[in-house]
């Protein structure tokens, strides 16, 4: 799978409590050119959710919180309240549990196992839809922001 071009990379916050899960995950991460950010528990991905990921990669049961509490926190908290969020479990893996995650704020949810070429495809995805909406919301302040906004209409000369 193509990396994304320097100007798309992005930093990612992988939260996840097994430490042998995540390190080889986060080095395909890493593979991929995403700056990548590690916490083992909710603690520490609390503390570094303050450098604002462009992603949070959260499993839903580090050792010390519930991902589910977790990612609503992020949500509720101005600072990180735009910041796109995957949740994916081993664990939680019914329907309603997916339900729960995405009705709680989560942008995604997938269920483990899941192979690194699926889950690069749904980061790659959710990036492009959050970049999309910054875009949107540039250009919408530009046109809020200007006095002279100028609409033009292409007149057919035979309407004259």
């Amino acid at each position: 799978m193509p990396a994304l071009p320097k100007s798309l990379t992005a930093a990612i916050l992988y939260v996840e409590g097994n430490h042998a899960s995540r390190k080889p995950l986060a080095q395909v991460l890493r593979d991929q050119d995403f700056r990548v950010l590690e916490a083992e528990t909710g603690r520490e991905a609390l503390r570094l959710a303050e450098e604002r990921p462009d992603l949070i990669l959260l499993d839903v049961h580090p050792p010390d919180a519930d991902g589910f509490e977790l990612c609503q926190r992020f949500k509720a908290t101005p600072a990180t309240a735009s910041v796109t969020v995957l949740l994916f479990s081993g664990v939680h893996i019914k329907s309603e549990d997916r339900i729960r995650g995405l009705e709680g704020g989560a942008d995604g949810y997938l269920t483990k196992p899941v192979e690194p070429a699926e889950l690069l495809a749904h980061i790659k995805a959710l990036l492009r839809v959050r970049r999309g909406e910054e875009a949107t919301a540039r250009l919408a302040a530009i046109v809020e922001s200007s006095e002279d906004v100028m609409i033009g209409k292409s007149i057919d000369p035979s309407e004259r």
